[in-house]
């Protein structure tokens, strides 16, 4: 924060080597709402309106973990399209109870008589159901191609959650289900969850850095055809 001398042994201890701005007047955290709550390093979850919804003091792999459900409930809000003017057949889809959302739907869609505004609205809350769906596939797919897996598994099952009954849904829930019985699956989350232990590790008073960088480096081979490997190397980047 103001403290510059103190930034700079933050850095040096940590051995970071980007560039850092510093608030010496220490107003982006004012500006935040946070008077007398912050410290050096800390994390911020703001949402879509800049609101600060949760902070924390330190870089742990606690820390991880709470920025990463947080990220989750405010995304939940996101990943399907407000229906404006949604009718009263339809007000299960406000309420997030997609399934019934669903059936409500197809029924209103199936009904030669159903009037056009109503099949038009209908027909909105059916495309953004997929869409909804698909965002979260995509992104999980994604993230297992960035070597993120235990990501890419809480995506799927954010799906099963919030899209149980709808077919989109159903048939990402199957691809979970093919996932948790991928062998290969299995190996990036156990090299994940290694190189994040060395990686807490490092943050310990009095790390042996020695024996971190040898683990790291029979973790790369172990991993060298894994989606992880180049966030081994980026950790091992960091030790030389």
């Amino acid at each position: 924060m103001a403290d510059e001398e103190k930034i700079r042994q933050e850095l040096a201890s940590k051995r970071f080597t980007f560039s850092v701005m510093r608030d010496k007047d220490e107003q982006s955290v004012k500006t935040c709402g946070l008077n007398g709550s912050y410290g050096t390093p800390m994390t911020l979850v703001l949402d879509a309106d800049g609101i600060v919804r949760w902070h924390g003091f330190n870089a742990s792999a606690e820390t991880a973990a709470a920025v990463e459900k947080q990220i989750d409930l405010l995304l939940q809000s996101f990943w399907v399209a407000l229906v404006p003017d949604l009718p009263k057949e339809l007000e299960a889809y406000a309420k997030g109870d997609y399934a019934k959302a669903h059936s409500a739907a197809k029924k209103i869609l199936s009904d030669s008589k159903s009037a056009e505004v109503l099949r038009t609205a209908a027909e909105t809350v059916e495309k953004n159901l997929e869409a909804g769906v698909k965002r979260l596939v995509d992104d999980g797919a994604r993230s297992r191609e960035q070597g993120y897996p235990a990501r890419a598994r809480t995506r799927l099952e954010t799906v099963g959650k919030l899209f149980a009954g709808v077919p989109a849904g159903d048939e990402a829930s199957a691809k979970l289900a093919a996932l948790r019985a991928d062998a290969a699956f299995a190996r990036e989350l156990n090299a994940e969850k290694t190189l994040e232990n060395a990686l807490e590790g490092l943050r310990r008073p009095k790390a042996n850095r020695d024996a971190i960088r040898r683990n790291l480096e029979n973790l790369a081979k172990a991993n060298a055809e894994s989606p992880v490997l180049p966030r081994i190397d980026q950790a091992l980047a960091t030790l030389k």
